[in-house]
């Protein structure tokens, strides 16, 4: 017999935590919970005109369009995960990602449009999942920082979609499970 009861430590898993004061006018101030960032990168880009899809084109150096939106994506302090949606040329795209720690996941129906990586990524997600933010990877002007400010947004107003409010075609958007119509909404 060992000397000292042996104790079995656990510990609990929480799907989000509210931050606030019950005595405030608005007792809850944020929600932390599970933020997943996803990554489109499974078109073809016929509009292109090249057997090369745009994210693998080079960007910067010694990195690609789909390298930059992950290397984004993981900058950000507010993504739990990463994940990369591919399709048209999968192997080349996920070795473009490389060893960074982002999930290649790939959308066989890829050839249906945007629409369909949007579905598959929705079926990758773990269940705990409360908000997705979505990123093209050929659109490499949007920041850490802007994904830091919608997760931020969104844990303030728990509004459903949260989406970047500028003139520019370069943008990200969070979608909340309630707008996604999760089973964890």
């Amino acid at each position: 017999d060992p000397p000292h009861p042996v104790m079995e430590l656990r510990t609990a898993r929480y799907a989000a935590v509210l931050i606030g004061s019950a005595g405030a006018h608005e007792p809850v101030d944020e929600l932390h919970s599970r933020v997943v960032g996803v990554v489109l990168a499974a078109g073809q880009s016929t509009r292109f005109g090249n057997d090369t899809p745009k994210q693998l084109l080079p960007w910067g150096q010694e990195n690609t369009l789909v390298g930059h939106a992950v290397d984004t994506a993981l900058a950000a302090a507010t993504l739990d995960e990463v994940l990369v949606i591919t399709g048209y040329q999968a192997d080349a795209v996920a070795a473009a990602v490389g060893r960074r720690p982002a999930r290649c996941v790939f959308n066989p129906q890829w050839q249906r449009g945007q629409s369909s990586s949007v579905h598959a990524a929705l079926a990758a997600l773990a269940p705990d999942t409360a908000a997705v933010v979505f990123l093209l990877a050929d659109q490499p002007a949007v920041s850490a920082s802007t994904i830091d400010t919608l997760v931020e947004a969104h844990r303030r107003s728990l509004a459903p979609i949260i989406a970047q409010a500028t003139p520019m075609a370069n943008a990200a958007i969070l979608c909340s499970s309630t707008a996604l119509g999760s089973p964890s909404s």
